[in-house]
């Protein structure tokens, strides 16, 4: 059996959820911790079964956990498993756990995280908005064009949705990932709920997200996908 102890906002809560699915398939362990908010493709093929004996599984020992030829023991995670390890290793496992079939989107949808992170970071993780304004002249249509964020009332967003005629996104979390990844176009900040936006959809799409170094580092190393397009601010 897997358990997952660790909490977190949705898009952390994904990856230890990704990780925990990862660790069901290779062991086929049935995990016992449910992702409400989000809907699973979960693993079908389990063995029933209930160890005497835990495993504490965390961010330094998921690799070598996951190499193990057999386990008897249930795992209990702790961490929140965003490492560039796990990603490249692991990335088709982390895609076949949340992956929806949806019909993509003709068009261009903009992430722009402030909230907290205004506060907490005084603007030193804001993601500049001359990279949007960057990112937003790299694509040649500019039609059909949302914008997903927790302060719609900013001044930055204001500009960014009169100066080019951008619709503003008001759904859940859930219904935001769902929506955002289905786009041809993607603008992303920093941030696990960015993160998985651009990483889900079937579609082909041109994916553009900051450079890390660029920003403080208040997160997991987890912008590591070689397909994706880095822009600096500068």
């Amino acid at each position: 059996m897997i358990t997952i102890t660790s909490g977190g906002g949705l898009g952390n809560n994904m990856f230890m959820y990704g990780a925990a699915h990862i660790l069901s398939k290779k062991y086929k362990m049935c995990i016992k911790t449910k992702l409400t908010e989000y809907p699973c493709n979960p693993n079908l093929d389990i063995i029933p079964r209930q160890f005497t004996s835990n495993i504490l599984v965390n961010n330094d020992n998921f690799m070598e956990i996951s190499k193990k030829e057999n386990i008897e023991h249930n795992l209990v995670l702790h961490g929140y498993f965003q490492t560039s390890q796990i990603i490249n290793e692991y990335k088709n496992d982390l895609k076949s756990c949340f992956e929806i079939n949806l019909n993509p989107i003709q068009g261009t949808i903009i992430h722009y995280r402030l909230g907290d992170l205004l506060e907490i970071y005084d603007q030193q993780a804001v993601i500049k908005l001359n990279y949007f304004e960057k990112c937003i002249n790299l694509i040649n249509n500019k039609k059909n064009m949302y914008i997903i964020t927790d302060s719609p009332d900013y001044k930055d967003i204001l500009y960014l949705t009169d100066k080019y005629d951008i619709k503003l996104v008001d759904m859940k979390r859930a219904d935001a990932i769902k929506f955002g990844s289905r786009f041809t176009n993607k603008i992303l900040s920093m941030g696990t709920f960015s993160w998985w936006i651009g990483f889900l959809g079937k579609q082909i799409s041109n994916v553009y997200c900051p450079i890390p170094s660029e920003y403080i580092n208040w997160m997991g190393d987890i912008y590591v996908l070689n397909d994706w397009n880095y822009i600096s601010y500068k």
